[in-house]
């Protein structure tokens, strides 16, 4: 797994970059695309609209990546953020730069941040598919 620095910049524009974490087992990126075209992203959209703590944890996550996001940032990148437009952005924006925190992006997302950190929807993925990272 890589940690993406959360700031870049291209032709002398800043750009955010939502993804902290990348997935990088080649069977486990298979196994999470196959994961996702057998509908299991579908599948955790309806829990998460049918279970409210499960909602909740999710909240959680996405305030912990966001916040963790913001201080991976030097004082610097904080101030061109602030000065570029791009705070609300930093604020609101979750994992993998998701806006609506009950909507489900891409798994690999969630499956490389519960290993980097703790993720509830990473977590119920790898476990109920027996996934486990490349060693």
């Amino acid at each position: 797994m890589v940690l993406n620095h959360p700031l870049h910049r291209k032709a002398g524009k800043l750009i955010p970059f939502p993804t902290l974490f990348w997935l990088t087992c080649p069977a486990l990126n298979r196994a999470v695309s196959r994961l996702e075209m057998a509908g299991q992203i579908q599948e955790l959209e309806t829990r998460l609209a049918e279970d409210d703590s499960l909602a909740e944890a999710l909240h959680q996550d996405h305030r912990a990546y966001v916040e963790e996001r913001w201080q991976l940032l030097s004082p610097k990148d904080r101030e061109e953020v602030h000065s570029s437009g791009l705070l609300k952005a930093f604020e609101e924006r979750g994992i993998g730069g998701m806006a609506n925190w009950r909507s489900v992006k891409c798994l690999h997302l969630h499956v490389a941040h519960n290993l980097a950190r703790k993720n509830v929807l990473g977590a119920l993925v790898a476990k109920g598919h027996g996934l486990k990272p490349c060693e």
